[in-house]
This record gives structure tokens, sequence and C-alpha cells, in this order.
């Protein structure tokens, strides 16, 4: 029990043990527009994060949005810590935002450049989607 307070006590404290919510209503971090569909650039942001993130990819077609979510679970709290959202902006183009919790020195998270970099991978105009493989 103790352990378990230490835990809250911490995560509180660094920071504010964040909801999706509150990263979804946070200002981006990143935001860039890309040659590349809205659904494959997030398919390909989120493959690329699977192996080192525990992340949830989902599309929302009605909505025109598609979200990777990155959700840390330490055994006491599960927390979100990054979400990528893409959307269209026309036909071929996409835009992407990058979103973090932030500490309580109002900084995001150390993995921000890495979640980026996925998403910069997956725009690049040589890269190609998961639909056109």
């Amino acid at each position: 029990m103790h352990r378990q307070a230490m835990v809250l006590v911490s995560c509180a404290a660094l920071i504010g043990c964040a909801s999706v919510e509150d990263i979804r209503a946070s200002s981006p971090i990143r935001m860039a527009t890309f040659t590349v569909e809205y659904r494959d650039l997030a398919a390909c942001a989120a493959h690329r994060l699977q192996g080192s993130f525990p992340i949830t990819h989902l599309v929302q077609e009605r909505r025109q949005l598609a979200t990777v979510t990155s959700i840390s679970d330490n055994g006491f709290v599960r927390m979100p810590t990054y979400e990528i959202s893409t959307k269209p902006v026309s036909q071929d183009r996409s835009a992407a935002e990058l979103r973090s919790f932030k500490t309580v020195w109002g900084t995001p998270g150390a993995d921000a450049d890495e979640f980026w970099a996925a998403v910069e991978t997956c725009g690049a105009p040589d890269h190609r989607a998961p639909s056109q493989r």
C-alpha cells in the first residue's frame, strides 16, 4: 500500500497524471503537413513506434481523424504520454500534430523527438505508405 501511494504521489508531482482528454486539449508541440493520406501516415507511424512503445492506433472515418496514442503502464497507473493525430487537408495531403504530457517544468516528455521522427519518416516523399505496398 505504501508503494502504491508513493507511485501516485510521484506521478502527480512529476506530470500531473494527465488523461487522454488533457493531452488532446493541449497545444501541439509539433505540426506539419505531408503529401501522404492521413490514414496511411498514422498507420505507418504506429508501425514504426509499435516495438518501442505501448501504442493504440485508431481511425475515426466519420471524423476523418486517425490517432496514435501511447499509454504508459507501470503496473499502478495507466497514463497517456503522447498522441499523434492526422487528418486530411486535401485529397492527397494530411496535417499531423504531436501532443505530449507536460512535466512540472512545462516541457514535453523525453521521447517526443522519437515520436515526431516516426511521423517525418512516414511523411517523406520517397516513403511508401502501407496501402501502396
